[in-house]
């Protein structure tokens, strides 16, 4: 009857979407879920309501840095607890404690805490909970290094990712190559809770199950998003099913804390941060700008929530203004500026003038599940050399292919900035700043667990 009720949901939702001049026509979704194949949830996390367990046992835990010298640990649990405490230090003793607060949106509490000025480059133990519900197992994360710092680091790049089967090889191979990078970028979708009625399950079971996918990365280092699509509502197709508390990226903006306050950002919809030698700007691609697909006045309605244009440039100059300390200035939306498919013409006039003014470096985004990555783009949309080396232009990389129930994306365009694509694949990426003026790009196939493309990036920073 599920599987029936599913199918039922997508022949409706090929019917609705199907026609652009349909005011429901946001997504586009008809395409992506043309794949899509319904697949259980596990046992152990459908037979609890949240899908967590009702004892107050605490779970998922994820980190988020917090300001140059902190970092955020949350976790989740069925119920409230009368604290939330973590201890932790520089050794397995953990005699340091800190306190913080919850939040809910009616299905579960999300547990904060943050720990303050760590010192640098330092391992941390930690374990977190409460007295009668119990604390989670001592675990370890590595603390920043000093802003501006040349030493080398690495992150992993992942986009548009749900849960098994399509994310499992992704998921898979990133884990087996935790030790090779130093936290977490996922460009938006994270986990597809919306899409829960293909797996026999709710939304909240749903999005454990991606919580619990990622653990094993997000407990030991920072693992940092931004909005996209997918965090809207609670349901895709049905959104005017959804109750109004899993409306409006509530959800999103309810479980998890990046740095926020420390960037002057907005509920997780817009935020940046310093690591060592680069400044990393998250923008939202979904709300509050002229065009926004999902932003007031669409069906959705999402938002407003501020002022993103001012913030963005300002944060943009003061970025500028501090090249000569932290030099790279790489950008992320969910939505791409260029795809092989063509534009997005209300994000390419948003954010194009904006990238092309501050000399951005790399734009990162996903929504179309595959993997694009281009030559320096000038603001014309033409090629502005066919190589990476000193670039004339920012560069505009694609990585949606994280894997998720609505399968791949295909596009017959073949422009002339485009160096190199896949839609066949599923996969993440490894970029790693190996010292002021070179980077090095390579992205993984997650079942053969191979690196399929790479690049280096050379610019004379200093």
């Amino acid at each position: 009857m599920q599987r029936f009720f599913s199918l039922l949901l997508l022949f409706w939702s090929v019917f609705v979407f199907a026609d652009d001049r349909n005011p429901w026509h946001v997504h586009d979704e008809s395409k992506k879920l043309a794949n899509a194949k319904g697949v259980r949830l596990p046992d152990d996390v459908l037979k609890y309501r949240y899908g967590v367990p009702e004892d107050n046992t605490p779970v998922q835990f994820h980190l988020a840095f917090a300001g140059a010298n902190g970092m955020m640990i949350a976790w989740q649990t069925d119920t409230n607890t009368a604290t939330h405490v973590c201890k932790y230090g520089t050794t397995t003793a953990i005699t340091q404690t800190a306190t913080g607060f919850s939040r809910t949106y009616g299905a579960g509490y999300t547990h904060f805490v943050t720990l303050s000025n760590l010192n640098t480059n330092t391992k941390y133990y930690y374990s977190c909970g409460d007295s009668t519900a119990g604390f989670g197992p001592v675990t370890a994360f590595m603390s920043q290094p000093a802003v501006g710092s040349r030493s080398s680091f690495a992150i992993a790049v992942i986009g548009d990712m749900g849960i098994p089967p399509n994310s499992q090889g992704t998921a898979t191979s990133a884990i087996s190559h935790l030790s090779s990078f130093d936290w977490t970028l996922h460009i938006g979708d994270l986990g597809y809770a919306d899409d829960a009625y293909l797996y026999g399950g709710t939304y909240e079971q749903t999005y454990t199950t991606f919580m619990n996918q990622i653990a094993p990365i997000s407990s030991v280092q920072a693992y940092m998003g931004l909005p996209g699509n997918h965090e809207d509502t609670c349901n895709e197709v049905l959104p005017g099913q959804c109750p109004s508390d899993e409306k409006n990226f509530t959800a999103y903006r309810t479980r998890w804390e990046f740095n926020n306050a420390a960037s002057g950002g907005t509920q997780n919809m817009w935020y940046s941060f310093d690591y060592g030698m680069a400044h990393f700007i998250q923008v939202d691609t979904e709300t509050d700008f002229s065009g926004s697909p999902e932003g007031p006045g669409t069906y959705l309605g999402a938002g407003p929530f501020g002022n993103q244009l001012a913030w963005i440039e300002n944060d943009l100059q003061k970025a500028v203004a501090n090249r000569a300390k932290v030099p790279w200035i790489i950008m992320s939306g969910h939505r791409p500026v260029w795809y092989s498919g063509g534009q997005d013409a209300a994000v390419n006039s948003f954010l194009l003038p904006l990238i092309t003014k501050y000399n951005v470096d790399i734009y990162f985004s996903g929504h179309e599940h595959d993997y694009e990555r281009y030559y320096p783009i000038g603001s014309n949309g033409l090629v502005a050399q066919k190589n990476y080396n000193n670039p004339s232009a920012p560069i505009y990389i694609v990585n949606g292919a994280g894997g998720n129930v609505e399968g791949h994306q295909t596009y017959s365009g073949n422009p002339d900035y485009l160096a190199y694509e896949n839609d066949q694949d599923y996969g993440w990426a490894r970029f790693t700043f190996v010292n002021v003026s070179t980077l090095h790009w390579e992205f993984f196939y997650g079942t053969g667990n191979t690196v399929i493309d790479q690049c280096y990036i050379y610019k004379a920073y200093t």
